[in-house]
């Protein structure tokens, strides 16, 4: 198992749009949101745009600056260019191939980054979904098993926080 497969489920979540929670399906302004930072208006991947890597080091920048809206818009632009690219067959270097450790690597990056952004700005249900999607291939993902953690916190599931905790090691004093 690797990043994205042809018809994967995970491509539908490459805005983290929902938790999966109905009200947010019925919201019709959370939509239009979600659209707007998912640059999904646009539909593919403009080939003339910044690559994934590069965008991702741009929603670094803008989150380093506190600018959290403006860091997840980059970090969904580079997961929408990400995932066009592997379905184009466009790997991320020039021997690098769609499945490959950097490729992974990169969609596991942005997906935890995208629960950290979604965490600042108070979208906890996003935040758990991009945590799921990271646990569907790395089930003991520390990172996203925290993250995770605290989204559940913030939803007010406090078992299911603790479940997610379940397996971490405590960091030494």
């Amino acid at each position: 198992a690797s990043a994205l497969a042809p018809g994967d489920d995970r491509e539908s979540a490459g805005d983290v749009a929902g938790d999966g929670c109905a009200e947010d399906e019925e919201d019709p302004e959370a939509l239009e949101e979600a659209a707007a930072d998912a640059d999904v208006g646009g539909g593919r991947h403009d080939p003339s745009e910044l690559p994934p890597s590069e965008l991702k080091q741009q929603g670094n920048e803008a989150y380093r600056l506190g600018e959290y809206k403006a860091a997840l818009g980059f970090w969904n632009r580079a997961l929408r260019a990400h995932i066009d690219l592997m379905k184009a067959g466009v790997p991320l270097g020039s021997s690098a191939s769609p499945l490959s450790p950097e490729s992974r690597d990169l969609e596991r990056s942005l997906y935890l980054n995208l629960a950290q952004g979604y965490l600042k700005t108070g979208e906890p249900g996003r935040a758990l979904r991009a945590c799921q999607v990271v646990t569907l291939e790395h089930r003991d993902d520390a990172k996203a098993k925290y993250r995770a953690a605290e989204a559940c916190l913030a939803l007010g599931r406090l078992e299911e926080a603790r479940a997610w905790l379940e397996g971490l090691e405590p960091l030494p004093p």
